[in-house]
């Protein structure tokens, strides 16, 4: 796993094609929270190791499509009967890291939340909620909630 990791970490796309495999995958409990695990090493690797790793001069760095997957990742796939607070303290997660980023200018948070919102307004609240997945408005006061508690 840590080669793959190493491989896909010199380029930013195909890191956002594995993120989008383990959003999407499907089947048992089982393999989907082998997806969601994939995806949370994927994003905690990029985080920690994307500073040192250069390609053409430049660092490469997650973007908002990296952030947007990794919790669209964790809403699909954390179970239905999971405790609600851990959804929320994953997509807070990804919203205070991207804050902690954004200093670089290389990812911001309105485009995390476009990215979500993309995804999010082919769907009703009510199938949101059957779905048990945030939506538009829920993803808004979180982020807004970080940004008080960062400043």
């Amino acid at each position: 796993m840590l080669l793959l990791l190493q491989l896909m970490i010199a380029h930013v796309i195909p890191v956002n094609e594995v993120l989008k495999a383990c959003c999407y995958t499907k089947g048992a409990r089982k393999v989907k929270h082998e997806a969601l695990n994939i995806a949370a090493q994927v994003f905690d690797y990029l985080q920690t190791n994307s500073s040192s790793v250069t390609t053409n001069n430049a660092c490469c760095k997650a973007n908002h499509t990296t952030y947007a997957l990794f919790i669209k990742t964790g809403v699909r796939h954390l179970d239905r009967e999971c405790d609600a607070d851990k959804k929320r303290n994953l997509i807070k997660y990804a919203f205070r890291i991207c804050l902690e980023n954004a200093k670089s200018g290389d990812v911001s948070l309105e485009g995390i939340l476009q990215e979500l919102h993309k995804s999010s307004s082919s769907k009703t609240n009510s199938q949101a909620l059957h779905l048990n997945r945030p939506n538009n408005e829920y993803y808004q006061t979180l982020a807004e909630e970080v940004r008080s508690e960062m400043s």
